[in-house]
Parts: structure tokens; sequence; C-alpha cells
């Protein structure tokens, strides 16, 4: 698959592709374009975030952190967050670890 071609950045929303999803991890990539906000959320599961393309700003109540291409970052457990893109094209990829709930 190359993520290029299946991913279609729109003006009016983030775009998604699930890339991989095997057992309990799961691998979302998230395209951004310059402005473009992922809305305020929280993940329930350990996530790791890399920036495969361009920029964003990664906002926690308390913190803003710029992320540039090949980047990574731990997003926090249960913590409301938002992600803005500052490039003209912003490609990000989270890795969940999705826990089976007993």
């Amino acid at each position: 698959m190359n993520i290029a071609k299946e991913l279609t950045l729109q003006p009016d929303k983030p775009a998604r592709l699930m890339l991989w999803h095997e057992g309990s991890v799961n691998q979302l990539v998230i395209g951004l374009m310059r402005g473009q906000v992922l809305a305020k959320h929280k993940t329930p599961y350990p996530a790791l975030l890399v920036v495969l393309k361009g920029s964003i700003d990664f906002r926690l109540p308390q913190e803003r952190t710029v992320l540039t291409a090949l980047d990574t970052f731990s997003i926090p457990v249960n913590e409301l967050h938002e992600v803005e893109g500052l490039d003209e094209e912003n490609l990000i990829l989270v890795t969940k670890h999705v826990t089976p709930v007993l």
C-alpha cells in the first residue's frame, strides 16, 4: 500500500486511513491540511504519534508542542488534546495498543 495514493486530504475535515489492525495493535494515518484541526479528544489507550510529513502543533491543556517530520510523541492516556496541521500537507501515524476490556 502507498499511503499517499490511498489517503486524500480533504479541505472540510481531517482525512483518515486505517493502515493496520492486528490483535490489540491499531495503526491509523491522519492527514491534515494547513490550519486544519483534529478536534479535542482523549485516548484511553497508550499511543505513539509519528509525524510522517509536514509539521503539527500538538496541544494539551497546559502544553503545546510543535513536531516536524520524523518526530515522535507519546500521547498521554486520558488527557484532552488536539492537533493542528502547520504545513500545506501533514501526515501523522498513530499506533495504539488497544487493551481488551474484560
